[in-house]
């Protein structure tokens, strides 16, 4: 029995010691874990770990706005291309960039292609973008990736 209250003993006393860190009562071990976390790269779990990188940030880039400023601006800016006009394709197009410490805008690619047309409007489209508000690491403005879909569909 003295064994069995023991065992319990431990099991509270680990899971205070854990509650305290995490509600903050240890704030320098949090910080640490934080900025180790915040410093991290971490390979992908599937494929090849020289494919795809996941990078931890304190904030990820802005559209001066936020998302429904950039919807709007694509919705006002998009010219449809003749074969959207003529029903003959629709679907969505994703298109990647960097953000780069500055705000602007560059090296556009197709991420999910569509088709050339399309493919060709969404980044003459997305070139034309103002400025973004940089994402963060230390309060340092730092070059990120970033994909926006582009939705191509007739008008009604």
């Amino acid at each position: 029995m003295d064994r069995s209250k023991n065992i319990t003993l431990a099991i509270v006393a680990t899971i205070f010691m854990f509650a305290t860190v995490a509600c903050g009562a240890d704030n320098n071990a949090a910080s640490t874990l934080q900025e180790e976390l915040n410093d991290s790269v971490v390979p992908a779990q599937t494929g090849d770990a020289d494919d795809f990188m996941c990078t931890f940030y304190e904030t990820m880039p802005e559209y001066i706005g936020g998302v429904e400023a950039l919807m709007k601006f694509i919705d006002d800016n998009l010219k449809l291309p003749e074969c959207v006009k003529s029903g003959e394709v629709s679907g969505t197009c994703v298109i990647g960039f960097v953000v780069l410490p500055s705000g602007d805008c560059d090296e556009f690619e197709v991420v999910r292609s569509l088709n050339e047309e399309c493919d060709a409007e969404a980044i003459r489209l997305l070139k034309q973008m103002p400025k973004w508000k940089p994402g963060m690491k230390k309060n340092v403005p730092i070059r990120e990736k970033y994909c926006v879909p582009v939705k191509f569909a007739k008008e009604k």
